[in-house]
């Protein structure tokens, strides 16, 4: 791949990985409740695409 694809889709894992880390420590901290469903969904739609584009970027998982 292109080194600006490359880079695009590294900064794309590290976006989505910094929101998803936020949202736990807003969790953790009460700033907000989700029931427990709400966590499983929210799990289910973040973890694949971050896992597809860190496979894309190259990065170890």
């Amino acid at each position: 791949m292109s080194r600006t694809l490359d880079k695009l889709l590294a900064s794309g894992v590290t976006g989505i990985a910094f929101v998803f880390g936020r949202v736990h420590v807003m969790h953790v901290y009460k700033l907000f409740f989700l029931p427990t469903r709400g966590i499983r969904v929210f799990h289910l739609m973040m973890m694949p695409p971050l896992l597809f584009l860190a496979r894309l970027s190259g990065g170890r998982l």
